[in-house]
């Protein structure tokens, strides 16, 4: 490709980008529930799941012995809690985000605008990936807001417990996270064929993904066999990988915490690593693989390996996409 070829390919990818960023600021239903959906399950967790999360945890402490009203203890509980949640919050976000947003890409094929664009001197290529590079760039953003919202709200519970580096580490699982969802999103896009199909889709795998990927409920409670198939779930290692960020700092602030014992005193029999294994099975960003207990850097690779798996689906179904909508000889669309 000689340089003008390029200038002029990345011309057509660039004005495609912002023709999608534009059809999305113009539909205000669309970006509204968009936006909707992360403060839903924000306001959801705050409301309902909180409280019930909490109350698990103090029930388990007192039935081992641990003074639930012990004032060193029982903060960095609500911040394990806090931080458990808001991580799953924020995977469960690009999820649906994303699923959401390529509600564009099915209207654009119900719409006959895809066949104008392959029936033009468009590469198809170049089509596909402006439809990805918007995905990406929306649920980026939106999830970023959402990141920050969760930021703010550990911030004014006094839970804010992150380091420059750490940040940077989970800005970049933000990164993977959003590429993976914008790929599954635009996979499945290219294969509905009308939007009522891709909402009944969304809807189910929002709400199967929220307990498959533990966002609302730690798969540590779930049974053996439950665990396992959750390690089939792509998802679930960038939820553990999210995990690993916000709760880094407070289970090593618990550890220290229950190991000096002129801050608190434990029962008789029950040692700190006790709690803090209590904690861990739980609320862990350990993944069970059929009894092997992956560490995050396990979560990275197979995360990207689960990216790179779905690059290949997507560029199957380029053609899937050319053929559903480019008119043949006759002028019939296929």
């Amino acid at each position: 490709m000689n340089k003008e070829n390029f200038k002029h390919s990345f011309h057509l990818y660039t004005s495609l980008v912002s023709r999608h960023l534009k059809v999305l600021l113009t539909n205000a239903i669309r970006l509204f529930y968009t936006l909707l959906v992360p403060v839903v399950l924000l306001v959801v967790y705050f409301i309902f799941l909180r409280g019930l999360e909490v109350s698990t945890v103090e029930n388990e402490l007192l039935r081992i012995g641990v003074n639930t009203s012990d004032n060193q203890v029982i903060p960095l509980i609500n911040t394990v809690i806090d931080s458990w949640m808001l991580s799953g919050v924020i995977c469960l976000s690009s999820i649906t985000i994303s699923l959401q947003i390529c509600s564009l890409l099915v209207e654009d094929k119900v719409n006959k605008v895809v066949r104008d664009f392959v029936s033009s001197p468009i590469d198809p290529n170049i089509l596909y990936l402006s439809y990805f590079s918007f995905l990406f760039i929306v649920t980026f953003l939106l999830s970023i807001v959402v990141l920050l919202v969760c930021f703010i709200c550990l911030g004014i519970l006094g839970e804010f417990m992150f380091s420059f580096s750490m940040i940077l580490i989970l800005f970049l699982i933000v990164v993977l996270t959003n590429i993976f969802s914008s790929l599954t999103a635009l996979f499945v896009s290219s294969l509905v064929k009308s939007e009522p199909v891709l909402a009944s889709i969304a809807a189910l795998v929002s709400t199967a993904a929220g307990f498959l990927i533990g966002a609302y409920m730690p798969l540590g409670l779930l049974p053996k066999g439950v665990q396992y198939f959750c390690a089939f779930i792509p998802w679930t290692y960038s939820c553990a990988l999210l995990r690993y960020c916000f709760l880094s700092i407070p289970f090593e602030m618990v550890s220290n915490t229950l190991s000096d014992s002129t801050k608190i005193t434990l029962p008789s029999g029950i040692t700190p690593e006790k709690i803090n294994q209590l904690l861990t099975d739980n609320f862990s960003y350990k993944i069970n693989f059929f009894g092997i207990y992956l560490e995050p850097w396990h979560s990275a690779i197979i995360t990207v390996g689960f990216i790179i798996i779905f690059i290949v689906l997507c560029k199957l179904t380029t053609k899937n996409l050319i053929n559903l909508d480019k008119p043949n000889k006759k002028g019939k669309v296929k």
